[in-house]
């Protein structure tokens, strides 16, 4: 008990603290009613796999943490010198491990608590990416608190105790500051430490989101340097930042260079589809190991990793949030076709195009390697809310300028 009442105390102080700190971007009910729905998010994500999938990822992480906690000491954990048990030859979720029992130490041992920190990371996280992105694009604050902070199926796979907890919360931190870097915002000491953990976070448990991070990165920073430098410097030196960050993209993982991401992809492909009930397959095949037949599906695995599920797809009861989301993201993507031919808007395409190009790739790579409706719908979290901002910029500022 008095371990539950000073974490929750603890908790409550962050809370104070990250409300102090944002109070200029976000108004209090925004911050209550988000910060409310995230917990009660991750509460739910808890209750499911504890009660309905007590051998699913949250519950497992949970109990191997705990076991690892009781029989090592905490130094042990940090230096990686313990017996994962299971996950013994994933090191992914080893270092997931590493970050799960420090928060166990802390709440007692706490599944409950445990999932409060977590949900209230990805929530730090989003505030942060709300409040930047208000300061640098202010007419757009509304959308980006739609998107970011009330987005259901956001809120669900983003809380909790899951990978995608913390490989979200680094990720749009990364997306935050590069966004920074272009607007040339300075950076405190404590965002450029925090920049640094987000990398090494996603290097340890999501290769692909570092390496989609590294490509948006490199597009943005080498359109900057064209618009900077003088004539003669500008494009040889953009052209070179961008080689720069494609290269470290083959550092990140020995399967997601050039020449093996289409094994690796052919690979993943069928062993989720052998495990996958006909019903919940995308109907993604891969006839051959070769970049000709990863790019034969690429419109299919595209338009999938986009708008599915759709309002036509079987899907269980708590699929229905999913299919009315997609919906209300065809629309605001029509919508957006519409204001683009009437309107014929002025558009930052400085920043529109590597943001089209990385979402794109990273929508159809993840359908392409996860061909499973019900593990899709859980890794889309990552980028669908940018997919929500991206089309809802243009019918947003239609609609605001009829009213005004």
């Amino acid at each position: 008990m008095i371990a539950w009442i000073s974490n929750i105390i603890f908790l409550g102080v962050m809370a104070w603290f990250l409300f102090k700190h944002s109070r200029s971007d976000v108004s209090a009910p925004i911050f209550v009613s988000a910060l409310t729905f995230r917990l009660l998010a991750g509460i739910s994500t808890g209750l499911i796999f504890y009660q309905l999938y007590p051998g699913g990822d949250s519950f497992s992480f949970y109990q191997t943490s705990l076991l690892v906690l009781e029989e090592n000491s905490y130094w042990s954990i940090i230096t990686g010198n313990f017996d994962p048990g299971v996950y013994e030859n994933k090191p992914r979720v080893i270092f997931f491990i590493q970050i799960l029992s420090g928060f166990l130490y802390l709440s007692g041992g706490s599944y409950w608590i445990a999932i409060l920190y977590f949900s209230l990371i990805s929530f730090a996280a989003s505030l942060y990416f709300v409040a930047q992105f208000k300061r640098l694009f202010h007419t757009l604050k509304l959308v980006a608190i739609a998107c970011f902070l009330f987005l259901p199926s956001v809120l669900f796979w983003s809380s909790g105790i899951l990978k995608d907890t913390i490989s979200y919360s680094a990720f749009i931190i990364t997306v935050i500051l590069v966004l920074k870097f272009y607007k040339e915002t300075k950076f405190s000491l404590l965002e450029i430490l925090l920049g640094i953990a987000s990398l090494l976070v996603l290097l340890k448990i999501k290769h692909y989101l570092l390496i989609i991070s590294l490509m948006f990165a490199g597009l943005v920073i080498s359109i900057y340097l064209l618009k900077r430098l003088g004539r003669q410097l500008r494009w040889p030196v953009s052209i070179i930042t961008m080689v720069v960050f494609l290269g470290l993209t083959q550092f990140v993982h020995p399967y997601l260079t050039i020449s093996r991401i289409p094994q690796t992809i052919y690979k993943n492909n069928n062993t989720i589809t052998e495990r996958t009930s006909i019903d919940n397959q995308l109907n993604i095949v891969l006839e051959k190991p070769n970049w000709e037949s990863v790019l034969t599906e690429v419109p299919k695995s595209l338009y999938i990793g986009l708008f599915r599920p759709s309002v036509f797809d079987k899907t269980p009861i708590v699929g229905i949030g999913h299919k009315i989301e997609n919906f209300l993201l065809a629309c605001l993507g029509f919508f957006t076709l519409l204001v683009s031919i009437k309107e014929k808007p002025r558009i930052n395409w400085h920043l529109i195009i590597p943001s089209i190009i990385c979402i794109a790739t990273l929508a159809t790579l993840m359908a392409m390697t996860t061909p499973n409706l019900g593990t899709l719908v859980r890794y889309r979290n990552a980028y669908l809310p940018f997919l929500f901002l991206l089309f809802s910029i243009l019918p947003f500022q239609y609609l605001t300028s009829k009213s005004n």
